[in-house]
């Protein structure tokens, strides 16, 4: 069974636009190489705030993140809450890494990073 039905357009795999746009910088790379796979949602199991962020709470879904300032914000606004971001386009995702990775509070566990997590449609362009 596919998840595509012949003639059912709400099932069609596709991206209107690039998945990716310029080349990342090399920091950006790096970001989607070594914090990108500590934070994506796992393609299997429940995803439930108790099993990605270690506690029961609020759990919030942005779907097109764009370069995460927006998760960035609302992360900040709400901290007692966890937010899942999508995003299919590469070069947003890195922007959104490098604002979670400045974000990280380095005296405690409090960090956007700790507190959102990217969605595995994001490594679509991978």
């Amino acid at each position: 069974m596919t998840a595509h039905k012949a003639g059912d357009p709400t099932t069609l795999n596709r991206l209107y636009g690039r998945a990716s746009g310029h080349k990342l910088r090399k920091g950006q790379q790096d970001l989607v190489n070594s914090l990108l796979p500590q934070i994506e949602v796992p393609a299997e199991g429940d995803v439930t705030a108790a099993g990605l962020f270690g506690e029961d709470r609020p759990l919030h879904f942005e779907i097109g993140f764009g370069s995460g300032e927006h998760l960035a914000y609302r992360a900040d606004l709400l901290p007692d809450h966890a937010l899942i971001g999508a995003e299919p386009f590469l070069n947003g995702v890195a922007t959104a890494l490098g604002i979670s990775a400045r974000s990280i509070c380095p005296t405690s566990a409090c960090g956007k990073a700790m507190r959102w997590r990217c969605c595995a449609v994001c490594r679509m362009a991978l």
